[in-house]
């Protein structure tokens, strides 16, 4: 007999029924509980199971040798109320259930369920470890709290439907089922869906309720519904509970439709003017095309550019060239046809596509009322913004469907070509394409590649035309009969180098064939740099064969090359990578460049000049000459334009102004040059107005390093 058979003898209940004594030894000593005997008013325990063990962690001799061990180890939160409900179970003489937490050994509190029974002076429990139970149902517990709270966080409406009847079980109301589709629609308990929404989309929804049903998927549903007279949009979403039912979640999705529509809005429109996008245009003229195919349409697409637009930003900022680029648009959008439409591809650049053109006279039409349009610009800009701005104009090209093409992206490259031929044309006109232009553009591209070309291959070189100083050569003493004229060789200060381009071919490229293409794709920054190079090159070949170190090298500079904001590093860097003396460098600027920036401009100038290089005013007199920038200019010699010099002897008033411009240019101490001297008569009226230096084709034309040290020599000997 085990211990258990021990526990049983000690116990005070009757044993007279030998069977029942049996079984009682048996069910304990079987099932996983403890059986513990203790006295009903100290709860000392008198007997208690090996279970106790296996279970609370104590051996019996410890719970029996501690006559407090039991009320001790309920937990001190359950302890008063079970004391209790042992003595009303006593009171009343009932077998009690008991659930509470007693400690185990190892300090845990475990959770147990308390069988109990009163026999004499003495209670009887089984003791069940419930602990996993417990833990299962406070988890079940917080699951549903869970569960629950986020059931009432949900914004969405939710239906529960009779599948069989349409008609609803149960509702949850929230902001969208409340305030507006239930209130708006009368949504109830036991009301059919055919009595809350309308006919339209009912079989939408009778459709997808029965799908569900049937195939147990989730489904989804967009719908457009008029609440309170506004468009709302809504997903309802369906899924299986059973066979007979089926829940419907609504979601108001209206913000981000309109957020969607927002964006989709903002992808194809431009942001300043509202106007289509390069994008959006494209796909709808792809659309417009079509259509004109099929109804043997004309289609004119026009390429709209503002002319001089930089400088109405650059002049008066970007707010009014913002609030320009906002009238052009309305101007164009006022002067158009119904179906018409007009885009904004780029910073100043529009594109209209004029549909259904019966004629060519109707494109005039429309362009004459956009001209018209467009001259109200600077009042509208000066009553809103209070600035006087100078008359706004634009160039256009051309194309026609299907005369110049069928194809739209040769369309939109013919209009685009025929607009650069109204750029060439002085802008502030329109052009249509024609194949000519197409020709142009070809032999400009060719162009444009050979240039590119000649700049990897090194195939520009420089030539040099000598500048005089017209105080060391006597007139009188002059042969210009001869080849080479004879002047003195210190009279000689400096060369004028410029660009000539023999290609692989061996055949000479005219500058004014590739320098204006240079200068608008700014290749002729890349251009100057190998000038200067050149130049550098060929000065160290001349200071080796002459010994004349006080030459000056006078380079042209484009206006391309000095708005380069690179331009001062640039030129520095060069010459100094040549350990050349600043010295023997000039540089010819144009006096419109000037004028443009003049500060900024003239302290580029005015460092330069610090180095030791030469500054030269180029072309003085052919351009916005004003006397009064010569003042403050970091210059040293003004250099005549060739327009005034040829009419030397033949216009009284030019000469007088060359007088005029000589006296005050030697009154703020600079040096003048009168460039193309061709002849003895412009020679010498240079000379009796005390002009300092000369060149031009009466001393020599433009010639390569090779002639130009033949000359020189000559000059020595």
């Amino acid at each position: 007999m085990d211990n258990n058979e021990n526990i049983i003898d000690k116990c005070i209940f009757p044993k007279e029924e030998n069977v029942l004594y049996k079984n009682l030894v048996c069910f304990i000593s079987s099932i996983n509980a403890v059986f513990i005997q203790f006295e009903k008013d100290t709860y000392k325990v008198i007997s208690i199971s090996n279970k106790v063990e296996d279970i609370l962690g104590y051996t019996p001799q410890e719970v029996l040798e501690d006559t407090n061990w039991f009320i001790r180890n309920i937990h001190i939160n359950d302890r008063a109320k079970i004391i209790e409900e042992y003595r009303t179970s006593n009171i009343l003489n009932l077998n009690n259930i008991l659930t509470y937490r007693i400690r185990h050994k190892n300090g845990k509190y475990l959770w147990v369920r308390d069988y109990n029974t009163y026999y004499n002076e003495y209670i009887f429990s089984l003791l069940f470890n419930i602990t996993e139970e417990k833990e299962q149902e406070e988890k079940i517990l917080e699951y549903t709290k869970l569960i629950n709270n986020i059931y009432q966080s949900i914004t969405q409406g939710i239906l529960l439907i009779d599948t069989n009847n349409y008609k609803i079980i149960e509702y949850k109301p929230t902001a969208i089922t409340e305030k507006e589709i239930c209130s708006y629609l009368g949504v109830e308990v036991n009301k059919s869906l055919k009595e809350i929404f309308p006919q339209e989309i009912l079989n939408k929804i009778f459709y997808f309720i029965d799908r569900t049903k049937q195939l147990g998927t989730i489904e989804e549903l967009e719908l457009k519904l008029n609440i309170l007279n506004k468009t709302k949009y809504f997903v309802f979403a369906f899924s299986k509970v059973d066979n007979n039912q089926v829940l419907i979640v609504i979601d108001d999705i209206t913000n981000k439709k309109e957020n969607e529509e927002k964006l989709r809005f903002l992808a194809l429109h431009d942001v300043l003017t509202g106007l289509p996008n390069r994008k959006y245009l494209f796909e709808q003229l792809h659309q417009l095309l079509i259509q004109a195919s099929r109804h043997n349409r004309k289609v004119a697409i026009i390429f709209l550019d503002v002319d001089n637009f930089k400088d109405i930003n650059d002049s008066y900022g970007h707010e009014v060239g913002d609030n320009v680029l906002l009238a052009i648009a309305e101007s164009i959008k006022y002067s158009l046809r119904p179906g018409d439409i007009v885009g904004r591809i780029g910073g100043d650049e529009f594109i209209i596509i004029l549909d259904d053109i019966a004629k060519l006279e109707d494109i005039n039409i429309i362009i004459n009322k956009l001209n018209k349009a467009i001259e109200t610009i600077p009042s509208y800009i000066k009553n809103k913004l209070g600035i006087d701005i100078i008359k706004v104009s634009f160039s256009m090209g051309i194309s026609i469907y299907p005369d110049d093409s069928t194809k739209l992206d040769e369309l939109i490259k013919f209009a685009d070509m025929a607009l650069y031929k109204s750029k060439e044309l002085g802008k502030n006109t329109f052009s249509f394409y024609s194949q000519e232009i197409t020709n142009k553009l070809e032999k400009r591209l060719s162009m444009l590649k050979k240039i590119n070309e000649a700049i990897k291959n090194n195939e520009f070189i420089n030539y040099y035309q000598p500048i005089i100083n017209l105080n060391k050569i006597n007139i009188n003493e002059l042969d210009i009969t001869k080849d080479l004229i004879n002047i003195p060789f210190d009279s000689v200060v400096g060369f004028e180098s410029l660009i000539r381009w023999i290609d692989k071919d061996n055949k000479f490229i005219p500058p004014l064939d590739f320098i204006p293409l240079a200068e608008e794709t700014n290749l002729i920054i890349e251009i100057g740099k190998i000038v200067l190079k050149n130049g550098i090159n060929d000065f160290i070949k001349i200071k080796e064969i002459f010994s004349n170190n006080n030459f000056r090298i006078f380079f042209n500079i484009s206006p391309k090359e000095f708005e380069n904001p690179y331009f001062k590093e640039d030129l520095l860097n060069i010459v100094n990578s040549y350990n050349f003396n600043f010295n023997n460098i000039a540089i010819e600027i144009n006096e419109n460049l000037l004028i443009k920036n003049f500060e900024k401009y003239n302290e580029i100038l005015s460092e330069l000049n610090s180095k030791g290089v030469l500054i030269c005013i180029d072309d003085f007199g052919s351009g916005y000459s004003s006397l009064s920038y010569l003042v403050n200019l970091n210059v040293n010699i003004v250099k005549i334009d060739r327009s005034f010099i040829k009419n030397i002897g033949i216009n009284y008033k030019d000469e007088q102004l060359i007088k005029i411009i000589v006296d005050i240019s030697h009154s703020l101490g600079l040096k003048v040059l009168g460039e193309g001297v061709e002849t003895l008569k412009q020679l010498e009226f240079l000379k009796s107005i005390n002009c300092d230096y000369v060149q031009g084709f009466l001393f020599a034309k433009p010639m390569p390093l090779n002639q130009l040290i033949y000359l020189l020599s000559n000059l020595v000997s």
